[in-house]
């Protein structure tokens, strides 16, 4: 059975990303990235990192998780791919923060999950759609009033958390049907339907000249468990296809999944390149 007793604590909407997990949608677990002004909710998003560090997630927060000498740029557009979801908190300073305008054009631009924490003072982002809010009071803080230093009650943090897990997961379901959608209407220009997907979760593609391929979505950008995925599922001589946001990866990693993919014989294929691909699978030439 799936279900237990004590298989959540506070919500059922804890359950959503194991479910996903088996689903083969979240296969790799949930992952959240936290975009803050330091000087205004330091203590917030260190909270919440921890929060969601021990509920599970792989949080990503810069004040731990960039070592020195990298590109701090570059690092932040792959770690927002590869959580796929930023979680804002709106506070009063935060638009002041060059660093905070990038991860949000970011996750705009790539249709990455947003949600947005409201703090008080915070202005909302008007980029941020307002069903994808929660705002919080004084009163939600441990000392009677927000500020740099206070955190949540646990209360609070416990609806926070299962708020950004629904939020997470309502993410990932959208990216992956942007994705099927999008690779399903350029096949069709191209006269090729697709098939019903594999228990793997895979699209099963024929080309017009009997070609068979496999493509795999992923919302992220394409990692290790994604080429094993493939390539466990793809036998001689259907072909495989990885589709995701490569464009976001650092040039070291690019590099090596492309080493990974010309080893495994996977075509890894960026999102934004769908028509083009679609024409080659249709005509069997990827």
């Amino acid at each position: 059975m799936l279900f237990r007793s004590d298989f959540w604590t506070t919500s059922i909407a804890q359950t959503i990303p194991t479910i996903l997990s088996l689903a083969n949608i979240a296969p790799t677990g949930p992952r959240i990235f936290i975009s803050y002004r330091q000087i205004d909710s330091a203590a917030l998003a260190m909270q919440l990192f921890d929060a969601l560090s021990h509920a599970g997630f792989e949080a990503f927060l810069d004040h731990f998780r960039i070592p020195p000498g990298v590109n701090f740029q570059s690092r932040l557009t792959q770690e927002l791919g590869d959580k796929a979801m930023l979680l804002v908190i709106e506070s009063p300073n935060l638009l002041d923060s060059e660093w905070v305008l990038h991860e949000i054009n970011v996750a705009k631009v790539n249709s990455l999950g947003v949600f947005a924490l409201q703090a008080p003072g915070g202005k909302p982002i008007v980029s941020i759609d307002s069903g994808a809010r929660m705002s919080l009071s004084d009163s939600d803080f441990v000392f009677g009033s927000y500020s740099a230093t206070s955190p949540l009650v646990d209360t609070v943090l416990a609806a926070v958390l299962d708020r950004a897990k629904v939020e997470h997961d309502r993410a990932l379901i959208r990216r992956r049907q942007i994705l099927h959608d999008s690779l399903e209407g350029a096949l069709a220009s191209e006269g090729v339907p697709i098939a019903p997907l594999t228990p793997q979760g895979i699209v099963p593609v024929t080309a017009k000249d009997g070609t068979q391929y496999l493509v795999w979505l992923t919302p992220r950008p394409p990692e290790l468990l994604d080429f094993h995925t493939v390539h466990g599922a793809t036998v001689a001589p259907a072909k495989g296809v990885i589709v995701g946001l490569s464009r976001l990866m650092e040039p070291s990693r690019f590099e090596q999944t492309t080493w990974l993919a010309g080893l495994t014989f996977i075509s890894m294929v960026e999102e934004g390149q769908l028509k083009n691909v679609a024409t080659q699978i249709a005509r069997g030439t990827l």
